[in-house]
């Protein structure tokens, strides 16, 4: 299978660099070559370097699509319209209506489309995979320090998005009401947001992105009956609080005693050290060659782009219901 890279971009490079060294590990797939519009990101790279997007679709059976946003749309119809699988980085497009469009596209073809949201594939979050996850109330923060790159789309869209997308995943549950407060300070784009997500089976989410902050912060907490976990993105480690009784056995984790009856728990989960990245292709490869549904679907990134929008239009109009 030969794949292409669009968009050579801080993203993009890095998307090369991987799949060049995946290359070498399976041999299902080459690299065909890369666009960009930009000619000066084109130096110094070994690939193929292909003339324009269509040269592209020609000369590849998949493509990866790390462009501008805005580009997004364009890009992704030429290729899946040409039979073409694609994994697109997140958010999926620009608008609501060009990532339903997009979506439809899909229904209609045969191929494969993944939405790049990355932090599915941190160790923190495939640590958690094999427990029942069913939230009460989720807090999360998403802090960085200003960096021109992604200042062409807001907060919401350029951060926010990944907690959005992770939240969904886990409760499960349609949002029913949000309640968001934001402001531009360094750029004419959001800024730094906190959001309120209600959804219908009763979880409540408080959601806080910033790119104006002093230092990295990306942390996720989450509360539901008799547990407590606590995600850190930056140093891929999870812990579980959970509250137990006295005569369940848990051999090889901390007991705190709380009464005559019950316990609390203390796992540290220790993941193997990953490139959530480096998964992020082979699981889209994967699920192309095994023929499944990719993990991050484009309904999901269709959706999370949805509720992004609704957190913008809430800051905007301080309109809070769902329609």
């Amino acid at each position: 299978m030969k794949i292409s890279i669009i968009g050579l971009g801080h993203l993009g490079k890095i998307h090369l660099k991987i799949l060049s060294e995946l290359s070498n590990e399976r041999k299902d797939f080459s690299i065909s070559g890369v666009y960009d519009i930009d000619n000066e990101k084109l130096s110094g790279i070994s690939v193929r370097k292909f003339i324009s997007v269509e040269e592209a679709v020609s000369n590849s059976d998949t493509a990866i699509i790390a462009s501008t946003t805005t580009s997004h749309f364009d890009i992704a119809k030429l290729f899946i319209t040409s039979g073409k699988h694609v994994l697109i980085e997140k958010p999926v497009t620009h608008s609501i209506s060009t990532a339903e469009e997009l979506l439809e596209i899909q229904k209609k073809s045969n191929v494969k489309v993944q939405v790049g949201h990355i932090e599915r594939f941190n160790p923190a979050i495939l640590g958690i995979s094999q427990y029942n996850i069913t939230p009460l109330f989720i807090e999360s923060h998403r802090l960085s320090q200003f960096n021109p790159r992604g200042t062409d789309v807001s907060v919401i869209a350029d951060l926010m998005i990944h907690d959005i997308d992770l939240i969904l995943n886990l409760v499960k549950s349609p949002v029913a009401s949000i309640d968001a407060n934001g402001a531009s300070i360094i750029t004419d784009k959001i800024d730094i947001v906190n959001a309120r997500l209600k959804f219908e089976n009763g979880c409540v989410a408080n959601v806080t992105a910033s790119r104006i902050s002093q230092s990295k912060m990306r942390k996720m907490r989450i509360f539901q009956k008799n547990a407590y976990i606590s995600i850190d993105f930056v140093d891929n480690s999870t812990e579980i609080f959970s509250l137990k009784s006295n005569d369940e056995t848990d051999e090889g984790f901390i007991e705190i005693p709380l009464d005559e009856n019950k316990k609390i728990i203390y796992e540290r989960i220790a993941m193997e050290s990953v490139n959530p990245m480096k998964e992020e292709l082979n699981s889209f490869l994967d699920s192309i060659f095994m023929d499944t549904e990719p993990l991050v679907s484009l309904k999901d990134g269709v959706t999370a782009l949805k509720v992004a929008d609704q957190v913008l239009s809430s800051i905007t109009t301080g309109n809070t219901k769902i329609t």
